[in-house]
């Protein structure tokens, strides 16, 4: 059994200081363990954000990527609706003393929060998961949804989020991808 510490903060989208990814660390790792072992294929459980990242390097080393069985525990395989909460709100996670403000100036700037929000499919499958009312006269109530690329730029004019890491995380979440 091997364990694969990797920085959850960059995501399967962001790239390190010195050009490599996750998914370079994870290829190296993939390497290692062959070489311990001798074999040639190695069987992975991934939980999470690391889910995501077990699956895109599979799909980009499709001929050569020596996994023979992946087992997903709780990955957001279409995105979730909580990145952008914590993106817009902050979230404490259940710890009584983390902030949600903090967290959600931390948050701004992790390329893991953009690669979990909700993608394309995860909007098409189930409809937006973001809502604004509006309350004016007080019978009147008006609540509007937002398609996807309606909420790409609600997120980046209206709330200031990061646009480069939006269209990141909406280039992670391909069609093909999700």
């Amino acid at each position: 059994l091997f364990t694969f510490p990797y920085d959850w903060r960059y995501g399967v989208s962001g790239v390190f200081s010195d050009g490599k990814s996750n998914e370079d660390v994870l290829k190296q790792k993939i390497a290692e363990i062959r070489t311990l072992t001798g074999s040639d294929k190695v069987d992975i459980v991934a939980h999470s954000t690391g889910g995501l990242l077990v699956k895109k390097y599979a799909m980009d080393y499709l001929a050569d990527n020596h996994i023979g069985k992946a087992v997903f525990v709780g990955v957001p395989n279409l995105g979730a609706p909580k990145a952008v909460k914590t993106l817009l709100q902050g979230d404490n996670f259940g710890i009584i003393f983390l902030s949600d403000a903090e967290m959600k100036k931390v948050a701004e700037n992790l390329p893991v929060s953009y690669d979990l929000s909700p993608s394309k499919e995860y909007v098409s499958r189930n409809g937006s998961y973001f809502t604004r009312t509006t309350f004016g006269t007080e019978t009147e109530i008006k609540k509007e949804e937002f398609s996807f690329a309606q909420l790409k730029n609600v997120l980046s004019l209206e709330h200031n989020l990061n646009l480069q890491a939006l269209t990141n995380a909406e280039d992670f979440h391909s069609s093909i991808f999700d």
